[in-house]
């Protein structure tokens, strides 16, 4: 009794599989060696994204980020529900009000990080008045690439004069 063709190339491919391949250990990145410098152009791509996010009012997006910085184990406090995270911010910031976020300097200490940046919120409707305010997202930077910890967070003149300074913030 003949066996099938498919048989034969099942049993060459286990064969092979089985006998002929060496285990191969994977090891993890090592993110240990890289500068200052690609951190902080690291930083500046997700900070802008961020922002760009808050411009765009795209809240689910923003509770992404940090989940998943909660999922690394980075950020003890739980984001939250995300439907719960949403509502909060569309009733925070009214709809005729068009935003615009931008970066204008990153403090950048080892694995942490935390970027001013200038949020600017124009009326849509008379009287169309500009206001704008000075907020600061903190990060973390782990496995390559920096998440986000907190967003749209105000600092008093004592925590900026020691951020600049190169201090810890509380």
């Amino acid at each position: 009794m003949k066996m099938p063709r498919c048989s034969y190339l099942i049993f060459i491919t286990w064969f092979v599989l089985f006998f002929g391949c060496k285990t191969a250990t994977i090891k993890p990145a090592d993110y240990s060696g890289i500068s200052l410098e690609q951190k902080e152009k690291i930083l500046k791509k997700q900070n802008d994204k961020l922002n760009s996010y808050f411009s765009k009012k795209k809240w689910g997006e923003i509770y992404d980020m940090l989940a998943e910085t909660h999922s690394k184990g980075l950020k003890k406090h739980d984001p939250g529900n995300r439907d719960t995270y949403i509502f909060e911010w569309k009733k925070v910031m009214v709809w005729p009000v068009k935003l615009n976020v931008r970066g204008i300097a990153g403090y950048v200490r080892e694995d942490e990080a935390v970027t001013e940046n200038i949020i600017s919120m124009k009326l849509i409707f008379f009287p169309f008045k500009t206001y704008k305010r000075t907020i600061f997202h903190s990060w973390k930077f782990m496995e390559g690439q920096w998440y986000l910890l907190e967003c749209d967070k105000e600092l008093d003149e004592e925590d900026i004069k020691s951020l600049k300074a190169g201090l810890e913030i509380k």
